[in-house]
């Protein structure tokens, strides 16, 4: 009974812990390559939901156009994090080498104060052509306890 009593104790106390914000961003984004130097620039919604979970936290776009970041390492070895975070903003940084020899690094910073979100990837292939993007906006916290429909 003690240690069922343990166990339900330690499991609200970690709910307890956790968070999870929504933000709608308005962001325009540039996508540069080093083939032709050509950049391309994108504007448009995107939804962030940031999770914190204990020492874990996520960022997480509703977009395929932009990457996540997270603290969590998910079991590869050369997959290295930066959590700059506090409790102004919140920025993490991540990046691997993959197999064939790219890099890959991701970061992601919001401001909690003013609300504006920086986001870059880079992506170098092993033959050294690089993919840079890069984008920025305004964020504001979607209130989950209302309905808009």
């Amino acid at each position: 009974m003690k240690k069922l009593f343990l166990l339900l104790l330690l499991f609200i106390s970690q709910v307890a812990w956790s968070e999870e914000v929504k933000l709608s961003c308005n962001m325009v984004k540039n996508e540069e390559n080093s083939v032709n130097s050509e950049v391309k620039r994108y504007s448009g919604t995107v939804i962030f939901t940031v999770s914190s979970f204990g020492s874990y936290l996520s960022i997480i776009p509703n977009s395929d156009d932009y990457a996540s970041v997270s603290t969590a390492k998910l079991g590869r070895r050369d997959f290295v994090v930066y959590d700059l975070s506090n409790a102004n903003k919140w920025s993490i940084s991540d990046g691997f080498k993959n197999s064939s020899g790219g890099q890959v690094s991701n970061s992601i910073t919001i401001d909690r104060n003013t609300g504006n979100i920086s986001y870059k990837r880079t992506f170098t292939a092993s033959n050294g052509i690089t993919i840079i993007d890069t984008a920025g906006g305004d964020c504001s916290k979607v209130d989950l306890t209302k309905k808009k429909f």
